[in-house]
Parts: C-alpha cells; sequence; structure tokens
C-alpha cells in the first residue's frame, strides 16, 4: 500500500489557505491600529497636550506597539513554522501516518491531562501549557489526532456495518471531548461530534443507525444544559436567544459585534480605520471575533471573498475525497474537512447571531499559535492525500 500514483499539486487547496494566513495577519494588525489612535489621541487630550508629545500618550503608544508586535510577529513566527510543517507534510506518504494514528492520539491525549495539572489559567480557562514565551494548547492538536484515530478505526467498513461497533468510535470520541469541557472550552468540545457522524456516514454506516445515535446524543445534550453546563455557559446561551436581555453583560459581546458588522457596508471602511459606530471596542477583535474585523474594515465585498475562499478550500478537499478510494485518506480528508468546516461556521456565525458566543477561533485567520498550526497541520495532510493517491483492488469502497 506504500505505492502511489503521481498526481500534480491541488491549488485550489493551497491557495485558499496562504490568501486566508494573509488575511489573518493583516486582519490582526488592523485590529489594533484604529485602537491604538484612539487610546493616544484620548491620554492627550486628557493631559491637555499635542497627541505624542505627552508622557501619558507616549505610554500608551508605546504598550499599542508592544501588543502589535507580541500579536503580529507571533504570527508570523508560527505562520513560517506552520508553512515548514505543511511543506514536510507533503514529501512524506500518509499512509505511513497511519500506523502510528493510536499513538498520536493517546500522546496528545496524555497532553490534556497534563493541562489540568499544570495548565496555566488565563480568563478563568486553563487550556494551555506554559512554553517559556509561548503557550501550546493541545486542543487544537487533539482534533486532528482524533480524526486520525477515527480513520484508522473505521478504514474497514465491518468496523461500522453494526451499531455495536460504534462503541468504539464513540469512546474515540467521548474521552477528549470529556478533558476539553473541563477546561472548560464549550467551543472545541462541539466540533468532535458534528465530526464523528460524518465520518461514520462516510465510512459506509447505516443511516438509521446514525439517526439513532443522533437523537441519543440530543436527549444527552438537552440533559446536560440542566446537568452539566456552568452558569456563565447558560448565559451565553440566553444571550444568543436574546442578546438585549443583557445588553452590558452577557448579550455584550455580540451586540457589539453585530453593529460593526453593519457598521462595515458594502464595500467596507478601509483596512486600518474600524470604528464601531457607536461602540467603543469589541473584545477580542483580533482572535475570536477576528471576523469582525474583516467586516467591518473590508465590508460585504471583503466578507464575501472570505467566505468564498473558505468554501472553495472544502469543495476542492471534498473533490479529493471523492477522488480517493483508499479508506484510511478518504475518512482523513473527511474528518479534517467536517471539522475544519463546522469551526468555521460556529465562529462566523457567533459573530452575526447565528451562533452561541463559545469562544473558538477562525480557522487560519485568527491570532493563535496552536490554532494556526494546527490548521496548517490539517491543511497539509489533506494536500498530502489528494497528492500521493494510493491504488486500491477491492471490488467496492472499505473493503
Amino acid at each position: 500500500m506504500s505505492e502511489t500514483i503521481p498526481v500534480r499539486l491541488n491549488w485550489l487547496l493551497i491557495l485558499p489557505v496562504f490568501l486566508l494566513v494573509l488575511i489573518g495577519v493583516l486582519a490582526i494588525w488592523s485590529a489594533g491600529a484604529p485602537f491604538t489612535q484612539r487610546l493616544i489621541s484620548s491620554s492627550a487630550e486628557t493631559a491637555g497636550e499635542n497627541i505624542g508629545s505627552s508622557p501619558t500618550a507616549i505610554s500608551v503608544a508605546a504598550q499599542i506597539k508592544n501588543f502589535l508586535k507580541i500579536h503580529v510577529f507571533k504570527q508570523l513566527i508560527f505562520a513560517v513554522i506552520g508553512l515548514v510543517v505543511f511543506i514536510f507534510l507533503l514529501r512524506i506518504n500518509y499512509y505511513v501516518i497511519k500506523d502510528y494514528s493510536y499513538l498520536i492520539y493517546l500522546f496528545i491525549l496524555g497532553l490534556l491531562v497534563l493541562v489540568i495539572i499544570i495548565g496555566r489559567v488565563t480568563h478563568g480557562a486553563q487550556r494551555w501549557i506554559p512554553l517559556g514565551p509561548f503557550a501550546l494548547q493541545p486542543s487544537e492538536f487533539m482534533k486532528i489526532a482524533f480524526v486520525m484515530a477515527l480513520a484508522r478505526f473505521m478504514m474497514f467498513k465491518d468496523n461500522v456495518k453494526y451499531m455495536a461497533y460504534f462503541i468504539g468510535p464513540v469512546l474515540l470520541t467521548v474521552i477528549p471531548m470529556g478533558l476539553i469541557f473541563l477546561q472548560p472550552n464549550l467551543g472545541t468540545t462541539l466540533i468532535f461530534l458534528p465530526t464523528l457522524i460524518v465520518m461514520l456516514f462516510v465510512a459506509g454506516a447505516r443511516v438509521k443507525h446514525i439517526l439513532i445515535l443522533i437523537f441519543t446524543l440530543l436527549i444527552l445534550f438537552s440533559s446536560g444544559y440542566f446537568f452539566v453546563l456552568k452558569e456563565y455557559q447558560k448565559d451565553r446561551i440566553k444571550a444568543f436567544v436574546n442578546p438585549t436581555r443583557a445588553p452590558s453583560s452577557e448579550g455584550f459581546q455580540l451586540i457589539q459585534s453585530l453593529v460593526a458588522v453593519g457598521s462595515g457596508g458594502f464595500i467596507g471602511r478601509g483596512w486600518g480605520s474600524g470604528e464601531s459606530g457607536a461602540t467603543l471596542f469589541v473584545p477580542e477583535r483580533h482572535n475570536d471575533f477576528v471576523f469582525t474585523t474583516i467586516s467591518e474594515e473590508w465590508g460585504f465585498l471583503g466578507s464575501s471573498f472570505v467566505l468564498g475562499l473558505y468554501l472553495l478550500f472544502f469543495l476542492s478537499a471534498l473533490g479529493s475525497a471523492y477522488q480517493t478510494r483508499e479508506p484510511f485518506g478518504r475518512l482523513l480528508i473527511s474528518g479534517l474537512v467536517t471539522y475544519l468546516c463546522v469551526q468555521t461556521f460556529i465562529n462566523i456565525g457567533m459573530t452575526i447571531g447565528m451562533a452561541p458566543i463559545t469562544g473558538i477561533p477562525l480557522p487560519f485567520i485568527s491570532y493563535g499559535g496552536s490554532s494556526l498550526l494546527s490548521s496548517f497541520i490539517a491543511a497539509g495532510l489533506i494536500v498530502n492525500v489528494s497528492l500521493k493517491q494510493i491504488p486500491s483492488f477491492a471490488q467496492r469502497d472499505f473493503e
């Protein structure tokens, strides 16, 4: 199974990735620019001096320059690292990874346990392992390890032909979900189940069995709202349904985001000039709410262009999955595309009021080294499968 059929690079997969990363760097830089000028102006006016001449204004300018340096330069560093990893993944045979899928899964699972023990707490969440000036977020890499393990387990149809065999995939799914939920990280937790369902379908599971699983999960989630979710998580869901019920607390971020997105109009306010109308600032506009910055400054046209890049990438990836008869590769692409697609939908959805605010990054764009690196790895694996077609001599798929 190690022999491959030479295939040319699919630039419809590669080009959107690099354009999205570039857009992300520009958006992160821009997210700090208008805020910089407001603070400098406000400080100078408060001091009764010319802008930039007061010690207070100079201090604020230094703080914001430091903000830009840390966030933009860190993002560029991880973009370069991600590019190196991306190129490395193209040079190996993805089928070799199959043999290490379970080991990778267990290793990342161990890191999730380590997070609970020594993880760094930020904004009330314990999600990161400190590594000097940087921090590692294992949950980002667990999404990939989980897909790899599922693809390895379900690569033959007999593993999911009967519902009793769902036990294995379900266990591989709920164990990391539980550890990530404890951090707490509800947003990332929500990605696993749709990915599981899609991969079961692709692997050949019977539709009636999948529907039974979905119905069971819906019942469990409904119960979990009352007995598992913390109060602030319930408040976020309530704010999603009616953000005006608490406009100064739970609904604040969504309201500011909606105003900012709407203020962009058709062509936007221009790069680096983001002002959200009557609002002062959209929290996390360089991170989870980076799409708000893009919408406000680049308008409907810019937002549509970004959505078009995602759509092009996802459709091209699904096309590669369809053309790949080798079961592990097809499942690998299907799972990776599903989690990236669901994550993109949730992130953009929460900025425009179509999904609850859960704190989940936008793939390839949001600030965050772990998020960007994991997105590059996922893209590298997808391109690898499309590039190294392994022939299958079975009469039917997944045999």
